[in-house]
């Protein structure tokens, strides 16, 4: 392994640089990371009511089944879903009525007052969650371990609802960590790509991003360490990174072009160009057989169904029409509110941040890859082509997919596109802009941690106006 930027403990530091009697607070980012995620995610956990996140009935109901170990939902009358304790559906109505309303306020009060409602797992009926079906148990084994031990406990709905919150939050976090510790540059970058409020909304969440998100980081972060050494490739190298992706792949398949980044590699780690590209499609293959082993397990676009909306029809429209598909994606990507939306468009998005500020983080993160460099290992051309052909990959994956199963046939915009499905895709995309710049160790950090503090404190204040006050 190449010699990474090394991890050491926050120590103050005299330098010549800071001039004489001062010092200078050297934070590293694994360390600064832990207790940012979990004092943030905590309070994004308690300050966002039940189900103000997008789709958390359903990930709350999916989670509920994993943890009564059903991996796979099924079909009754022609709807996907399971059977789980109707106390469940009645936490739910107990804080927002019979009809769900994501712009309506709430009392905090109602929420406490649900604490009484019991468990009763004996008493069931049928949920429909086919939306979230699809995704692998894998996403929701956090949550549900966390819904487990609380339903031990004897915790009703509301207990376990926050169980499965919080043990989301730590599983996520925990993903994060390794990842800012096994990549060897841009340490500063990825804190805070992964600490925006809409992550951190995310992450403090019922919903299946979080695992996502987090493992995508990871496999990502072990690409670019591999990518930073000419030594023989080992075994347990291979083996580590075939992991990770392979969970890339059964995670979602819209992140399926991440793989790519194997190819970040040199070549001259292995012993001839036969066994790298060899070693590649072996890999390959192992992701493919993997996202393709769980879609045969579930119901696919049958999970749901939507008015006008055809995948198989939109297919051949979008056949037909490339230069009219490529015009509406890039248009989209481009437009100002879903850029915006990559960082902070909270509740059901219609909770937005001050722009200017959006704009602020977005400058912070593209001055930090000018940080945490090795002055002798620099990204050739080819590197940063294959980070492109990931980024772009995935940007053209999941918009063409949600075009195909959300929106209605010829369509001219893409329904239900929302920034937090781009968090996995800012990763290789800000790896394009890494400099080899030497800079201090620490650098940026005094600055870049206030920063990240500050500005979900002011996203939390914006969360509690909302959902309680006006």
């Amino acid at each position: 392994m190449s010699r990474a930027v090394s991890e050491q403990a926050p120590q103050f530091e005299s330098g010549e640089s800071s001039g004489p009697g001062r010092a200078r607070l050297n934070l590293v980012p694994a360390q600064v990371f832990l207790p940012l995620a979990w004092v943030l995610g905590i309070l994004y956990a308690v300050v966002t009511p039940p189900f103000q996140v997008p789709d958390e009935f359903q990930h709350f109901y999916r989670a509920y089944q994993v943890s009564e170990g059903r991996l796979t939902a099924y079909r009754q009358d022609g709807r996907v879903g399971g059977e789980l304790p109707t106390s469940l559906k009645t936490f739910g109505e107990q804080i927002w009525g019979e009809t769900f309303d994501p712009t309506k306020k709430i009392a905090p009060g109602r929420v406490w007052d649900s604490r009484l409602i019991p468990l009763d797992p004996q008493n069931r009926q049928f949920f429909v969650f086919g939306n979230v079906s699809w995704h692998s148990p894998t996403n929701y084994l956090p949550q549900a371990i966390g819904i487990a031990i609380a339903r031990e406990f004897g915790l009703g709905p509301m207990g376990i609802f926050y169980a499965g919150r919080f043990a989301n939050l730590l599983s996520w976090s925990l993903l994060i960590y390794f990842s800012l510790r096994v990549i060897p540059i841009l340490r500063w970058t990825f804190l805070l790509l992964a600490l925006t409020p809409m992550s951190l909304a995310q992450s403090a969440s019922l919903s299946a991003d979080a695992t996502v998100n987090g493992i995508c980081f990871l496999f990502v972060a072990a690409a670019v360490r591999c990518a930073m050494t000419d030594a023989p490739i080992r075994p347990r190298e291979l083996v580590g990174l075939t992991t990770c992706g392979a969970a890339v792949a059964l995670a979602k398949t819209a992140y399926f072009p991440l793989t790519l980044l194997f190819l970040l590699m040199p070549a001259r780690r292995f012993s001839s160009s036969r066994r790298y590209w060899l070693a590649f499609c072996i890999f390959l293959a192992i992701c493919a057989a993997t996202a393709i082993g769980w879609s045969l397990c579930t119901f696919g676009a049958e999970s749901y169904s939507m008015a006008n909306v055809s995948p198989h029809r939109q297919l051949i429209y979008m056949l037909h029409h490339p230069a009219l598909m490529l015009h509406m994606e890039l248009g989209m990507l481009l437009a100002v509110p879903f850029l915006s939306s990559i960082i902070g468009q909270l509740g059901w998005h219609q909770i937005k941040l001050w722009l200017p500020l959006t704009a602020t983080y977005f400058a912070l993160i593209f001055w930090s890859t000018q940080l945490g460099g090795i002055v002798t290992r620099r990204f050739t051309a080819r590197q940063r082509l294959v980070l492109a052909l990931a980024a772009v990959g995935c940007w053209g994956m999941i918009f063409s997919l949600i075009y195909l199963t959300f929106t209605p046939v010829g369509g001219t915009s893409i329904n239900g596109l929302q920034g937090r499905y781009m968090i996995p895709v800012t990763a290789p995309f800000f790896l394009m802009f890494y400099s080899a710049r030497r800079r201090p160790p620490g650098a940026g950090g005094a600055l870049i941690a206030p920063f990240v503090l500050l500005f979900s404190l002011y996203a939390l204040a914006v969360l509690v106006r909302r959902f309680y006050i006006w």
